[in-house]
């Protein structure tokens, strides 16, 4: 008895398939007793495995390639293409198919097509569709009756392993798997936001840009917030792929847009963050080479949480959480009515405490922190809106006119006025 030596492993080009693929698929078709036929993109047979199994071959429908025979074929092979995984399918006449793309370097080439084969019982309205599809004999009719009899049948579950063995004996003769796995993850991401569409559609919801997600994004970074960030970065992107019907070159270019409105406004509390955030080469190379939504929301994170520890170190660069979390509370809520004794409570430690600590760690008291806060808005809104004096004050936490102005002169050594007066020439 000879021993079997399995061929090379070699990637499979067309016309000709590699021998270690043709081997992988014969085996298939002897252990499962099912016949195998290789399309090319165009719906011709290229090869064929046990092709005497094939009940195809007794129709006249299967051997012209214009017929809705093959066209069904093809449409399941341009299926299991946008899968990048099995595709079961039921035939004309009510028998089952299993389709699997061969995908070399991101290109479909063809496809295998396992079957037809008969699932759970023969049913007599298969030989009666089958012989209304086909013009045969009294004696032909005969032969399809005896063929379809003598076809094994399977129960669903047992279709499923048969796919899932076909698909490996794809897989192990590629040597890569990432094709597949992409094009998995394209077809889910297009499911996912068609459903998303139809629900907007059913809910009579007006499909609008998310400018408030952006603006609370902006404001988390701001702050340093990195979790509270990356939450709503997923939540805005996933609005925008809706919105852009999951087109991933306008997704990623809203996202740059975001990233420049952050960058431009992390910089106006700090002079040097525009050059610290700015992308350079190796970001733009990884951002511009995702392959899908999951990749790009992954990366558009990682820039987010650079941004909300730059941020960090700007609002604060000691070792105290506490302090961190207190200065982040302050930040976010500043224009609110609020005290040292609010934080003390959402934090749960002893307002004496968080006062001492305000001390030693920023060597100033918290009232002073927060109107160092306030006043800084406050300049901004001077500078980049009209608005009069009262709603400026308003704005930057203040409730009162004059209690704000004093404040500014405190920190400017000037009045709001004249501060924008001064600086707008």
């Amino acid at each position: 008895m000879k021993h079997y030596v399995a061929p090379s492993l070699t990637k499979p080009t067309l016309p000709d398939l590699s021998d270690y693929l043709k081997d992988s698929i014969t085996s298939f078709c002897q252990i499962s007793r099912m016949p195998v036929t290789f399309y090319n993109n165009e719906g011709n047979i290229l090869w064929e495995c046990c092709p005497e199994w094939k009940l195809c071959n007794y129709s006249n429908l299967y051997s012209m390639s214009d017929t809705i025979c093959r066209k069904n074929l093809i449409s399941c092979a341009n299926f299991a293409a946008k899968l990048g995984e099995p595709y079961i399918s039921i035939c004309r006449i009510g028998l089952i198919q299993i389709a699997v793309s061969l995908i070399v370097e991101g290109k479909p080439l063809g496809c295998f097509i396992a079957g037809p084969i008969i699932m759970g019982t023969l049913r007599e309205s298969t030989l009666s569709t089958l012989l209304q599809l086909n013009e045969v004999e009294e004696q032909q009719a005969l032969k399809l009756m005896l063929f379809l009899k003598e076809m094994k049948s399977y129960a669903p579950k047992e279709i499923n392993h048969l796919a899932l063995l076909l698909n490996n004996c794809v897989l192990a003769s590629i040597g890569t798997h990432t094709d597949y796995a992409k094009m998995n993850q394209q077809y889910k991401e297009q499911l996912r936001i068609a459903q998303e569409l139809q629900n907007y559609k059913k809910q009579n919801s007006p499909m609008e840009y998310p400018f408030d997600m952006e603006n609370e994004l902006i404001q988390k970074t701001k702050n340093g917030d990195a979790e509270g960030a990356i939450e709503i970065l997923s939540t805005l992107l996933d609005r925008i792929s809706i919105l852009e019907s999951g087109d991933l070159n306008a997704i990623r270019t809203k996202f740059l847009g975001i990233y420049a409105v952050l960058s431009r406004t992390l910089s106006e509390q700090d002079a040097n963050f525009h050059e610290t955030v700015e992308l350079d080469y190796e970001d733009m190379h990884e951002l511009n080479h995702v392959n899908n939504f999951k990749e790009l929301v992954e990366v558009a994170a990682s820039f987010i949480r650079f941004c909300c520890r730059k941020a960090q170190n700007f609002i604060y660069d000691g070792n105290s959480a506490l302090i961190l979390k207190s200065l982040q509370y302050v930040n976010q809520n500043f224009t609110k009515k609020i005290a040292l004794q609010n934080i003390a409570e959402e934090l749960h430690v002893n307002p004496s405490y968080l006062s001492m600590l305000f001390k030693q760690e920023l060597h100033m008291t918290f009232s002073e922190y927060l109107s160092k806060i306030r006043v800084n808005k406050a300049k901004h809104l001077l500078l980049k809106t009209n608005l009069s004096m009262v709603d400026v004050s308003l704005q930057s936490g203040f409730e009162d006119q004059s209690y704000f102005t004093k404040v500014f002169r405190k920190f400017e050594n000037c009045t709001p006025k004249d501060y924008r007066k001064l600086h707008q020439k």
